[in-house]
């Protein structure tokens, strides 16, 4: 429509670059978000082991309240 092809090829070329830079970004985040869950169900895990092992440490019989 009135741009020639070396006009067609820079605008082509200028948008691609932005595309790829929101994709590593959202990989990024992902990545992070994925960590973060992991990091937080560790955490959940070690703090219920640790506090069964108080429980049972200090004497408190926790199977007979159910």
């Amino acid at each position: 429509m009135g741009k020639s092809e070396s006009q067609m090829d820079i605008v082509e070329k200028s948008t691609k670059p932005g595309k790829k830079s929101w994709r590593f970004v959202a990989i990024g985040l992902a990545v992070l978000l994925l960590l973060m869950t992991c990091s937080v169900v560790t955490l959940v895990i070690l703090y219920g082991k640790m506090y069964i092992s108080f429980l049972k440490k200090s004497g408190y019989c926790w199977r007979e309240t159910f």
